[in-house]
């Protein structure tokens, strides 16, 4: 019992490696559901994908850094630019030419 308590506080504490470590398994997951989307194709999300990854990379590198709280606050940033890429992925799938 005394051990649930403590496991109990430290939810209750907001413990930051713990609200680190949800946060990237939500995005993460956001981020593995867009990745099988049009998201990462269409024309018209090219810019919203781009800043999706690149906040998933950031969050990755803080969280492995040991910085949970900036993981926290990339991870969200990640999760709204996966949203808006399959937002606008939804309105337009028209996938991007090949580059040369």
């Amino acid at each position: 019992m005394r051990q649930d308590s403590w496991t109990l506080l430290l939810l209750l504490s907001g413990c930051t490696a713990i609200k680190g470590t949800v946060s990237m398994r939500q995005a993460e997951q956001a981020y593995a559901v867009a990745e099988r989307s049009p998201a990462p194709t269409a024309k018209s999300a090219i810019y919203a994908w781009t800043m999706a990854e690149s906040f998933m990379v950031k969050a990755r590198e803080e969280y492995a850094h040991a910085d949970y709280e900036a993981a926290e606050k990339f991870a969200a940033q990640a999760q709204d630019w996966v949203a808006r890429a399959q937002a606008l992925a939804e309105q337009d799938p028209t996938p991007a030419k090949d580059q040369p």
